[in-house]
């Protein structure tokens, strides 16, 4: 089986088309959820409202009916569980190296989803499983 494949999955509805790599949704620190939770007003804090216009080339100034607003989410910090579920010898060898190499190049992730403009820094932490 191809390791890519075997790693993300195939195309499918099917057990084995799911792949070993399982990404869960990110979500704020325990602490943080327990804040928000006991202080909802606070959760107004967490997101701010972007404004952008359409500029005239010609004349330099804002085109009639294109004043957008949008609301984004504020940088934070968020986690997510990865995990492996797999026992190739291969993969298990080199997942940690690939990961490493790969994060880094991750900057955007479900852009425009959830009031998110999906640029991301990722780093991994707890490698203890793989």
């Amino acid at each position: 089986v191809d390791t890519i494949e075997h790693l993300f999955g195939r195309e499918g509805t099917d057990l084995i088309a799911s792949g070993a790599l399982k990404c869960d949704s990110a979500s704020l620190n325990l602490a943080e959820q327990h804040y928000f939770k006991e202080n909802p007003s606070a959760i107004g804090h967490l997101y701010r409202v972007r404004h952008a216009t359409a500029i005239d080339p010609q004349t330099g100034t804002a085109q009639d009916g294109s004043l957008r607003a949008m609301e984004v989410v504020i940088p934070m910090v968020m986690q997510s569980r990865l995990t492996l579920t797999t026992d190739n010898p291969k993969i298990l060898k080199q997942f940690s190296k690939w990961l490493d190499l790969s994060l880094p190049l991750l900057c955007a992730l479900g852009g425009k989803r959830r009031r998110g403009l999906g640029e991301v820094i990722v780093t991994a932490t707890g490698q203890e499983n793989y």
